[in-house]
């Protein structure tokens, strides 16, 4: 059978000129997986796929936290900073480096008063402050002379130091989220099954929603994705507090008391992060059923 794309379709002699094959990591290396690879998808699909699905779960503020735990890196060769920037408690912005250490989004108001002009605002230092005035006064067209005579005002100005309270918001989106496992089970069980698996009616459903999303038709709003529930917790508790301190993934199938194929996803082996995504109404048509993959996640 000629090799397609599992989400366009295309074969080989439909790539446009500048598309190609690649290697698409079925849970993304950022997640730690250098193993479980597919080479089915085009280059074109991937990295849409990475933009409009794998994007909104790697770069969620609570998996940030994991990846950071773990060491865990990203295409930028870095691990994740999930505390770079917040509020403190007057509602300024508040940056944090990689070391924890917190500063000041600075800010500069300017108000034309009958005695001249009233700067307001924030800093780090009064040298920061400084160049902020300056550079306000020069847009304004101040003569040097004048502005040097300004800036000297700063100096006589009460600095005034605090430990900021910091708080954080991030976003959660159910759907998102259940489309990342959607993608990750869709592509495990094309890997697994192969071509039999193409015309099955959920796997043309789930190709059509996954090709809608990196088509970018889910930017704004992102569809219900009716495949994916809670892991079952007659499954998800049959893992020893030792399994659940390893650093794997596990993915497998199973038929569930229905008879339907079900693509199990467990991220960090971590009940917040493991999913049960039906992939076939029929699972005997599948028989004999792979092993399950156990992924040791990689950090580099």
């Amino acid at each position: 059978m000629m090799k397609r794309c599992i989400f366009c379709g295309r074969t080989e002699e439909e790539l446009e000129k500048n598309n190609s094959w690649s290697d698409e990591h079925i849970i993304p290396l950022s997640l730690g997986n250098t193993a479980l690879i597919t080479t089915d998808v085009c280059a074109n699909c991937n990295n849409k796929l990475g933009q409009n699905v794998d994007k909104h779960f790697v770069d969620n503020m609570l998996i940030e936290m994991k990846r950071k735990e773990l060491g865990l890196k990203g295409e930028s060769g870095k691990s994740p900073n999930p505390f770079k920037q917040g509020e403190d408690q007057f509602g300024n912005l508040v940056r944090v480096d990689d070391s924890l250490n917190p500063t000041l989004v600075p800010k500069l108001s300017v108000e034309t008063v009958e005695e001249g002009l009233h700067f307001k605002g924030m800093a780090n230092s009064k040298d920061e402050a400084k160049q902020m005035v300056k550079k306000s006064l020069m847009r304004k067209g101040y003569k040097s002379e004048d502005i040097d005579s300004i800036l000297l005002q700063i100096d006589s100005v009460k600095s005034n130091s605090y430990q900021p309270t910091i708080s954080y918001s991030f976003k959660f989106e159910p759907n998102r989220i259940a489309l990342f496992f959607l993608k990750v089970a869709y592509e495990y069980t094309c890997l697994k099954l192969g071509e039999t698996y193409w015309d099955d009616p959920i796997s043309v459903e789930i190709r059509e929603m996954l090709y809608k999303a990196i088509c970018g038709e889910m930017k704004t709003k992102c569809d219900n994705c009716r495949w994916v529930c809670s892991t079952p917790s007659d499954i998800s508790d049959c893992f020893s507090i030792a399994q659940r301190t390893l650093n794997i993934h596990m993915v497998f199938l199973h038929p569930d008391k229905e008879g339907k194929l079900i693509c199990e996803v467990f991220l960090f082996l971590e009940k917040a992060t493991s999913f049960s995504v039906i992939v076939s109404e029929n699972a005997e048509k599948y028989k004999p059923l792979p092993n399950m993959d156990i992924i040791e996640i990689h950090t580099t």
